[in-house]
């Protein structure tokens, strides 16, 4: 049975929260509050990984965005498909505006390109999503972030889980043919292939001895696209550490090799969210597990704390200071 003294205090506020004083407190406390609650919930995040995360149960739910990104494509000339990217886009908008025609969402959608041509894209507009970072508004942004090879998005989170779920039922109402529906399908698969960049490990100079092992373990995971070694200090390690947030230095031997696999994923699922501005690939969990678990006696232990990209962005900061790095890439 409830607690007597419990129900009067629920009956309590509810009156106390509907009464004319409370609510028009909130007319005046909630635009102070939003903006900040808002700024709160915004951060960025890898393109790369955004694009990726637009999956729910292994399917990609958002075509409409690939729709847009060939109008893009169409507009700037770098088509390489044969249908009319501006046809599919007003097939695709008719059935889903009740007050505008689909010619007046293409004019609005050349108006978009128009703005972004000479502001550039705005920051200040962060891309709606819901808590597992699934686009609730913001498709259009999100397209022009992809064809102009933004390497970041701002994202707005929201705390519920109500994403904007196109899967194939938008070509289905739309009347799309199997013709159309597989165009933009090969897109789609165009742009994750393009955005699967291969991650790059880093392993320290005690791997030497067991680096062909390493290598066919990996394999496990996708395919190796390079072995690469330079000569680093413990400061030019502990930047790439640093890069992947790491809290705890990690001393390698001045003039001893640090490995680089490059490694591109066969596939590119996200663990739960624990963190919505760390997303996780589920892959790279299971690559530090394997290393640390297999290796860790003949690395002298440093393999617990082996450099594994958890995600696209830092696999994106550990190539900007590679590539700034001395004596990079001499191949092995």
């Amino acid at each position: 049975m409830a607690n007597p003294i419990y129900k009067i205090y629920v009956k309590t506020s509810n009156v106390i929260a509907r009464s004319p004083v409370c609510k028009k407190l909130l007319n005046y406390v909630y635009p102070v509050i939003q903006p900040i609650m808002q700024k709160a919930n915004t951060f960025y995040i890898s393109t790369s990984d955004f694009l990726f995360l637009q999956h729910k149960n292994g399917v990609f739910i958002r075509p409409d965005m690939i729709v847009r990104y060939m109008f893009l494509e169409q507009h700037y000339g770098k088509a390489d498909f044969s249908l009319d990217a501006v046809s599919i886009y007003e097939k695709m908008q008719k059935p889903r505006q009740k007050n505008n025609t689909a010619q007046f969402m293409t004019e609005k959608f050349y108006r978009l390109i128009e703005s972004y041509e000479k502001i550039g894209y705005d920051s200040s507009s962060a891309v709606s999503v819901d808590k597992n970072l699934l686009i609730r508004d913001g498709s259009h942004r999100t397209a022009f972030a992809l064809y102009f090879d933004l390497p970041a998005i701002p994202v707005n989170r929201t705390n519920n889980a109500l994403p904007t779920d196109y899967k194939n039922d938008l070509f289905d109402k739309a009347g799309f043919t199997d013709e159309e529906k597989q165009c933009i399908y090969n897109k789609l698969s165009q742009l994750l292939d393009k955005h699967n960049q291969p991650i790059r490990i880093v392993l320290p100079c005690d791997a030497e001895n067991c680096i062909d092992n390493i290598c066919a373990d990996l394999e496990l995971f996708g395919k190796i696209v390079g072995v690469q070694k330079h000569l680093c200090d413990s400061n030019q390690y502990n930047d790439l550490c640093k890069a992947m947030n790491k809290t705890k230095n990690i001393h390698a031997k001045a003039e001893n090799p640090v490995y680089i696999v490059s490694l591109k994923l066969n596939s590119v699922a996200y663990a739960p969210l624990d963190n919505p501005k760390k997303p996780v690939i589920q892959a790279t969990n299971d690559i530090k597990k394997l290393l640390a678990s297999k290796y860790i006696s003949a690395a002298d232990a440093a393999f617990d704390k082996v450099a594994v990209p958890c995600n696209f962005m830092e696999n994106s900061n550990i190539v900007k200071i590679l590539k700034s790095a001395e004596n990079l890439y001499a191949k092995l």
